[in-house]
């Protein structure tokens, strides 16, 4: 926040309400400049903690010595080699998040965010702000494919997904690219 009249209580409040920084007048470019940098590094300083966040204390290779464990994770790292969708079906409690995760790890996509989406729990109504996020009014929120980054997106319960929803998303992944709620954008999936 910038200011003219800018008093410590009125820089307490800005910073209160989310403002970064408060800078008083005269304001210098290296000033403006630094306190820009800084709050961009502290911006994706947050993403990256949220992504820490998810990933904490969360079995990531699929357990088992058996012949049928190594053959799952045999194929699941000659999938990983490849850059196409997977799909991965299974009951209730099988690991399917396991196997994701671990085919994440073994991916050129490691390195990004791995974003996981139980679609059960999402109400039907705001379904399509989550996973294509919001543009209205100015304001731009990112939904989970956005958020994924170019990483890993893992959609639990497809299944139970209303039809039309069910179309839409099948048409996000068959152009990869997605139309924000209200918004002009088209974001790549």
């Amino acid at each position: 926040m910038m200011s003219g009249h800018g008093t410590v209580e009125t820089a307490v409040e800005a910073i209160r309400l989310g403002a970064y920084d408060f800078i008083e007048k005269p304001l210098t470019t290296a000033k403006l400049l630094v306190t820009i940098e800084r709050a961009l590094q502290n911006a994706r300083l947050q993403q990256e903690n949220l992504s820490l966040k998810r990933h904490g204390g969360v079995v990531s290779v699929p357990v088992g010595k058996g012949k049928v464990m190594k053959q799952l994770r045999a194929t699941i790292e000659r999938i990983a080699a490849h850059d196409a969708w997977v799909l991965i079906t299974g009951e209730p409690g099988s690991g399917k998040e396991v196997a994701a995760r671990y085919l994440h790890s073994k991916s050129a996509r490691r390195d990004r965010s791995f974003v996981d989406m139980n679609l059960a729990a999402v109400p039907a109504q705001n379904m399509a702000t989550q996973l294509f996020g919001t543009e209205q009014g100015g304001e731009t929120t990112a939904g989970v494919f956005e958020q994924a980054g170019g990483g890993t997106l893992f959609l639990d319960q497809i299944g139970d997904l209303d039809l039309a929803t069910q179309s839409r998303l099948l048409n996000v992944l068959e152009e990869k690219r997605f139309m924000r709620v209200g918004g002009k954008f088209a974001g790549n999936a």
